[in-house]
């Protein structure tokens, strides 16, 4: 008989206050102010920050839940599932991970990129707790039969506004393979929270984005030297303007 965790767990990213099992950092291109929670605190420091700022940008929130069975196997039951649902998706990328030298590290499985808004670990949580030594060696009761379904989700553009005002389990609206997931392998259905349509969004405006997210480091570099955004623009267009120049001489 399978048995499922009632609630998802999650660690958001956002701002602080005086809940101890955070960390706060300053300073960087946004000169924002960067909160990270995790662990046991992660919900009472999420709702102070909640209170302290109702208005914050959510950069990331690792979201997870997870699946009991007690027949063993089960890490090798959900794989071809979700081999299908990978399928069914077209151009997504996902990866198998099974340590064939020492088995008891666990496997893992993971759907999409780290760079993306939803990235997915599904992974063998007991044995990754022992190999790692944060856990008891009595947890290898429970081997193969524990299974971490954990999302790393990105906000990005309007969603980090409206990520803010998130229950975890919305974060898996983010995207059409993350409510997949959350559908067919946790067995929850989650309604689409993403504000961005990313079928309406051109061709040049993907290559323009391709561009910034590849030069976003030079970009903020020179925007330092210049002053602002303006003369950054403008130093493209001589830059642009003296290639051309050259490109033209015989």
């Amino acid at each position: 008989m399978a048995s499922r965790a009632s609630d998802m767990s999650a660690a958001c990213c956002s701002a602080t206050g005086t809940v101890s099992g955070g960390r706060t950092s300053c300073g960087g291109g946004s000169n924002g102010l960067l909160i990270e929670a995790s662990g046991d605190n992660t919900p009472q420091l999420v709702d102070l920050v909640r209170s302290a700022w109702p208005v914050h940008a959510v950069t990331r929130a690792d979201v997870c839940q997870d699946i009991f069975e007690e027949e063993r196997g089960l890490f090798d039951r959900l794989a071809p599932r979700l081999d299908d649902l990978v399928r069914s998706h077209g151009r997504v990328k996902a990866k198998g991970i099974i340590p064939r030298v020492r088995p008891d590290e666990g496997a893992t499985y993971t759907i999409g990129s780290r760079a993306s808004e939803t990235y997915f670990r599904v992974y063998q949580k007991p044995e990754q707790l022992v190999s790692q030594g944060l856990g008891d060696r009595s947890l290898k009761a429970f081997f193969d039969k524990w299974v971490r379904v954990e999302l790393e989700a990105k906000p990005q553009k309007d969603n980090r506004l409206n990520a803010c005002r998130f229950e975890p389990h919305e974060f898996f609206g983010l995207s059409r393979i993350a409510r997949s997931v959350c559908d067919e392998i946790l067995s929850t259905e989650v309604e689409k929270t993403s504000a961005i349509n990313y079928k309406s969004i051109s061709t040049k405006e993907r290559q323009r984005r391709v561009c910034a997210h590849q030069w976003r480091n030079m970009f903020r570099e020179w925007k330092e030297d210049l002053g602002s955004w303006a003369e950054v623009g403008i130093a493209m267009r001589e830059v642009i303007e003296d290639l051309e120049r050259q490109n033209s001489k015989p």
